[in-house]
């Protein structure tokens, strides 16, 4: 018996075992920018479906009110969920506070416009963390700080939203 022909190759060659890194490297910076626009559209849709299931509640709420228990569109949202004391409007069930504090210091009138916004997707900032930064509304650009929720507007730019 020939020696040689009993001799199995074991193991892949380094020239295989570059082409498959190699490979790898090409597929991965390929996909990542592509999954990473993924999750901050996903981070988007969901402060627009809270938006939405907020100003829903808001809606049904006033729409059954009587008197001085409609909800004042200019207050921030925070202030009408319930958290333990009286003078709120909302039960908690639609949305926790942990949901709310995403929507930072919003008053319901931005909520409503967000809601009634169809290209919202388009003009909405979101943090890392999931929370809203800023929106660019048709008429007003507001921008939510991060350490203490406070929502800022300014007049938006008609460049702004195209």
């Amino acid at each position: 018996m020939n020696l040689t022909k009993m001799k199995k190759k074991k193991g892949f060659t380094l020239i295989e075992l570059m082409a498959v890194i190699a490979i790898i490297a090409i597929l991965a910076a390929v996909l990542v920018p592509t999954v990473s626009g993924y999750i901050e559209r996903s981070k988007k849709t969901a402060i627009i479906t809270q938006i939405r299931n907020v100003v829903t509640a808001i809606e049904t709420h006033n729409a059954t009110a009587v008197g001085d228990n409609a909800i004042d569109l200019t207050k921030p949202l925070k202030s009408i969920v319930s958290n333990g004391s009286e003078n709120v409007k909302l039960e908690a069930g639609f949305a926790t506070l942990d949901d709310i504090d995403r929507l930072a210091g919003m008053t319901c009138n931005v909520a409503i416009e967000i809601n009634s916004d169809p290209d919202a997707l388009q003009y909405i900032d979101v943090a890392s963390n999931g929370v809203i930064q800023k929106y660019i509304g048709k008429t007003k650009t507001y921008t939510y700080s991060s350490s203490n929720g406070d929502e800022s507007s300014k007049d938006t730019v008609e460049s702004d939203r195209k």
